[in-house]
């Protein structure tokens, strides 16, 4: 079945073009940038840079803008790169570079030699001088010095000596109540050992471990201080540096590449921006500069690129010490050009694939104008504002007068009582004009419905159902069938003055009786059941989608005396963009609508992107 495909190509669509987007207002570009005939780089403010065939090779034309730069055009090889076609004049203008830059160097090695020879004779004096003031200054200094060491070590003897005389009294002293208290101890031991008893005062130990005097200790001799400010020293002045070897090298003769300066915009472009080179300036190459290609840092994007992606290339004149030209490119992609004060960013890049994939989109069709699948099956996909599940249904014609509708979508969508978001089922629709009195209306003869992927003949669900007119009050007869584990129950329902509708069927019913707007009672089948329901016009309103204001008119479905759902259905194209589901507290919104041409559209869109690296421009 068609909504098969649907699902097949689900993640396609939710990212391809939408609805509601103009192929007419998109601008591509080519992101990789040939030098081949037909191709073209546009600049904004009209200037371009095209590449033309020429009988030698490929021919650089520059069309300049209003008010902006003028540059010269080139010729370069077909095949043998972007260098110039012809050096002669290149080789010319090196040789006559290097003489001038001979003289130069001559002329600056010999000003260079006298100059160093005058400053090592300033300086020579500048030494003389200083050391003479330096020695002077030296010879005061020490008279000073030795005034305040004789002075220094007088007042020092004399308070070594004092303090070395009071250490000697001290220390006599020491020892001479040393000997008494020895020569007391030898007495009393004496004693002790003729009268052969214990010292009281001593438990367990002999008079001689108790009373035995202990050695003085003896304070250090006191030592002389010494003068502790250092003998003044000659300071040497700054030695005489040399006369300096000139280190300017020696001129050599320009041999760099040779480039016309478009053919050289080009190659730091895609080569990278590193080296010397020979660029003439205008076509004639009557005025040629010496240049170095300098990568500077530099985060402003590009008109494809996101910030950071951009590099920037400045050619430095070398003789002239200025800037030539400043290149930003992004990934080989030329996408800014600074000359002579005046800035050029570009537009896109033009190409044959360009040119086909703009033509090709004016020629063709993306989006659905109008619910007519007359010609071909319509397919559209609605989701979940909250819930993050989708919708899907196809239109279909299948004979005259009868319309095949399929929708795939959660089952609590259909029966508030379920709780599982995963579960899904596909319902089938056959609907048939019919005349009504004097309406004539699409009323459902068939409704089935079966598990999603499988057979139409394994359904869970079969509904034949007719409607009649008598005495212009509507009668209906529902055949139902249910299968369940393989077991069919039949049951028959019939009643008068309703119209036979469930919810998939109103998303088609909405789109075919949006104009007529009346009021219908309904018999509401929820699976198995028949509820009481109610179809009612709501006041016109507006909508936003994609971008655009859209007219609606809008209906709204009632069972069993419960606000069910609003159907917002487009005025004019007769196409169905939201749904409110009231018993949910969400919304199903269309995110696609397609046919089989679209989708082909589509196909063919991708892959001339993909192939020839096409993207579409920053707005």
């Amino acid at each position: 079945m068609r909504h098969h495909r649907l699902l097949k190509f689900t993640t396609c669509l939710l990212g391809a073009m939408l609805l509601c987007s103009s192929g007419q207002a998109e601008t591509y570009t080519a992101t990789r940038m040939k030098i081949q005939p037909e191709w073209k780089v546009e600049f904004k403010g009209g200037a371009e840079l095209s590449f033309k065939q020429d009988p030698s090779g490929i021919r650089l034309r520059w069309k300049p803008g209003s008010g902006s730069m003028r540059l010269p055009g080139a010729l370069i090889r077909a095949a043998g790169g972007l260098g110039a076609l012809s050096t002669e004049v290149f080789e010319r203008w090196s040789k006559s570079e290097h003489q001038r830059e001979q003289k130069i160097w001559t002329k600056a090695k010999k000003r260079h030699a006298q100059s160093e020879q005058k400053r090592v004779l300033n300086d020579q004096k500048a030494y003389d001088a200083e050391l003479a003031r330096l020695m002077k200054k030296l010879k005061t200094a020490l008279v000073k010095w030795e005034e305040l060491k004789a002075k220094f070590d007088i007042q020092a003897k004399e308070e070594h000596e004092e303090a070395m005389q009071k250490w000697l009294e001290e220390k006599d002293d020491l020892l001479a109540n040393y000997e008494e208290q020895v020569k007391e101890y030898r007495k009393q031991k004496q004693e002790y050992d003729n009268e052969k008893r214990e010292d009281p005062d001593c438990e367990n130990a002999t008079f001689f471990a108790c009373k035995r005097p202990v050695a003085p200790l003896v304070p250090l001799a006191p030592k002389r201080q010494q003068f502790s400010e250092k003998r003044p020293q000659l300071v040497e002045p700054k030695p005489i540096v040399p006369a300096r070897t000139f280190t300017k090298p020696v001129s050599q003769l320009i041999r760099d590449p040779a480039y016309h300066l478009l053919p050289l915009v080009l190659h730091v472009t895609k080569a990278g921006c590193a080296g010397r080179f020979r660029v003439a300036v205008n076509s004639k190459a009557t005025d040629i500069r010496w240049v170095e290609a300098t990568p500077e840092s530099y985060k402003n994007p590009s008109f494809l690129a996101n910030p950071g992606r951009v590099s920037r290339c400045t050619l430095n004149d070398l003789i002239r010490k200025r800037r030539l030209i400043s290149i930003e490119h992004d990934q080989g992609r030329l996408s800014h050009l600074s000359y002579q004060g005046q800035a050029l960013a570009v537009h896109r890049i033009q190409s044959p694939a360009v040119r086909e994939l703009e033509q090709g989109m004016a020629a063709r069709v993306w989006q659905v104008k109008k619910l007519d699948f007359s010609k071909e099956p319509i397919e559209a996909v609605y989701r979940l504002q909250k819930g993050r599940a989708s919708m899907f249904v196809s239109y279909e014609h299948k004979k005259p007068n009868v319309t095949k509708t399929t929708t795939t979508l959660p089952d609590r969508l259909l029966d508030p009582n379920v709780k599982d978001p995963v579960l899904q089922t596909t319902r089938v629709e056959l609907f048939q004009k019919s005349m009504l009195g004097d309406r004539t209306l699409p009323l459902i003869r068939r409704l089935y419905a079966h598990p999603p992927k499988d057979s139409p003949k394994n359904w869970t669900l079969l509904a034949n159902i007719g409607h009649t007119l008598v005495n212009k009050k509507i009668l209906y007869k529902i055949v139902l069938d249910t299968r369940v584990g393989g077991v069919p129950d039949r049951r028959e329902i019939n009643n008068a003055g309703k119209l036979v509708a469930n919810f998939t069927s109103l998303l088609y019913m909405a789109s075919r009786m949006a104009a007529q707007k009346d009021s219908w009672e309904l018999a509401y089948l929820q699976g198995a059941t028949v509820l009481q329901g109610e179809w009612r016009p709501i006041r016109p309103a507006v909508l936003k989608n994609r971008g655009r204001t859209l007219n609606i008119q809008g209906f709204e479905l009632t069972v069993d005396g419960g606000k069910r759902a609003t159907y917002h259905v487009g005025v004019g194209d007769e196409i169905l963009y939201r749904v409110d589901l009231h018993h949910l507290n969400d919304a199903l919104v269309l995110k696609d609508i397609t046919s089989p041409t679209i989708l082909k559209n589509r196909a063919w869109k991708k892959t001339l992107i993909q192939q020839h690296y096409l993207e579409k421009l920053r707005r």
